[in-house]
């Protein structure tokens, strides 16, 4: 049994398939009615079919009223959702962040001095908001090649490795 997504407030997944999403989506909206999902994306990656076969639309109508799907291209964006959710958050909430690499890069192309800065105010609000009530999980999707950073005084080769590294409390390969 995985242990529940509160115990960590901020985790960075490796590989999940669209089957562990949703059956950790799932296990998260469907123990407690006063839970709401934010899943935030660079394209339209939500594992809804898998979902529905865990929560089936006409016996859980309500549970689907909790997901709020948000897409964001790059990190200003995702600055501006994370924002808003952290402030308007009174329940409690799981802010799931699939492909931030993508939101990296599309940033580095438009400003590669400030997207470090960007991506740091984005991560220390999550860091802020998290409590027992709000909880993120940054996924990494699974058989992407992961661009080596190009920054100085890090050991990390990679974007996942050093958010690992310097913010999450867990990583898990899955």
């Amino acid at each position: 049994m995985d242990p529940p997504l509160e115990s960590t407030p901020l985790t960075v997944w490796r590989g999940p398939t669209r089957d562990t999403l949703a059956a950790r989506i799932s296990q998260f909206l469907l123990s407690d009615t006063n839970r709401e999902l934010y899943y935030i994306d660079v394209t339209d990656s939500f594992p809804l079919q898998q979902f529905q076969e865990r929560a089936p639309l006409n016996s859980h109508r309500a549970v689907y009223d909790h997901i709020k799907i948000i897409a964001c291209l790059e990190l200003r964006e995702l600055l501006q959702s994370v924002l808003k959710i952290t402030r308007a958050s009174d329940q409690s909430t799981l802010v799931m962040i699939n492909s931030i690499d993508t939101m990296f890069a599309n940033a580095q192309y438009r400003d590669s001095q400030t997207c470090y800065d960007v991506l740091n105010e984005v991560l220390l609000e999550l860091r802020w908001a998290s409590s027992p009530q709000f909880t993120t999980v940054l996924v990494f999707p699974r058989n992407r090649e992961q661009q080596p950073l190009k920054r100085r005084k890090t050991a990390a080769e990679s974007l996942d490795e050093f958010i690992g590294n310097y913010y999450a409390e867990r990583s898990e390969q899955m």
